[in-house]
C-alpha cells in the first residue's frame, strides 16, 4: 500500500499568471512578496506581475543564487519582513522555489537559515504561490528545499509539510523565455 498527498492546488493555463489577483484573495493575503531571480527582474516578468495587484504585491527581491545559501535566505527573509508581507510568491526555477520556501519558514518563526539547515524545528511558515519557469525540479509542488552552507561546505534538504506551497500555477509563457538548452535539460529531469 502506499499514499500520495499532495496539498498544492495546481492551476495550469496559458495566462494563468494574470490570475495571481484571485489566488491571492483565495489564500486571504493581504501582502505578498516576490521572490525571484536576476533573470526574471531583466525580462519584466516581475513587473508585470507586480502591475496586476500592486497593492497586494508589495515589492521583491532577487538576491538568489543557483543553489540557495543560508545567506540568500536570510537577506531575502529580511526584505520580506521589511515589507510585513504575509505570503510569498516564488518566480522561477527551483532554486527559487526552494529559498522561497525557507524564507517563508524563517519569518513565520524567525529562524536563520543556518538554524534551518542545522535542524531546527518548522513549526510555520508563510503561504507560497508559485511561479515555475522551468520544468523539472516539481519543487513548486513539494514541501522540500535544499539549501548550502558554503562555509560548511554543506548542501542539506530541509523538509516539512508547513512547507508545501498552496497555489502552484503552471503558466507555459513563463517558460518560453528560458535557453533551448535549459528548457531541454530541465524538461529531461522531469
Amino acid at each position: 500500500m502506499w499514499t500520495f498527498n499532495s496539498p498544492t492546488k495546481i492551476y495550469f493555463g496559458e495566462d494563468e499568471v494574470r490570475n495571481i489577483p484571485t489566488y491571492l484573495t483565495e489564500i486571504g493575503t493581504q501582502r505578498a512578496f516576490v521572490i525571484c531571480s536576476p533573470f526574471t527582474v531583466r525580462t519584466g516578468f516581475v513587473n508585470a506581475l507586480i502591475e496586476l495587484d500592486p497593492e497586494r504585491i508589495v515589492g521583491f527581491s532577487d538576491a538568489v543564487e543557483p543553489n540557495p545559501t543560508i545567506e540568500n535566505v536570510d537577506s531575502c527573509a529580511a526584505a520580506v519582513a521589511e515589507a510585513n508581507a504575509d505570503c510569498i510568491v516564488a518566480l522561477g526555477g527551483g532554486s527559487i522555489m526552494d529559498c522561497a520556501k525557507a524564507v517563508a519558514v524563517a519569518v513565520a518563526t524567525g529562524r536563520s537559515g543556518a538554524e534551518l539547515i542545522a535542524g531546527s524545528s518548522i513549526t510555520g511558515a508563510l503561504p507560497i504561490i508559485a511561479l515555475p519557469t522551468t520544468a523539472g525540479t516539481a519543487s513548486e509542488v513539494t514541501a522540500v528545499t535544499v539549501l548550502s552552507d558554503k562555509d560548511q561546505g554543506i548542501k542539506q534538504p530541509v523538509a516539512s509539510p508547513l512547507m508545501f506551497p498552496r497555489i502552484a500555477v503552471v503558466d507555459p509563457k513563463l517558460t518560453v523565455s528560458c535557453p533551448p538548452a535549459l528548457t531541454a535539460s530541465t524538461g529531461l529531469d522531469a
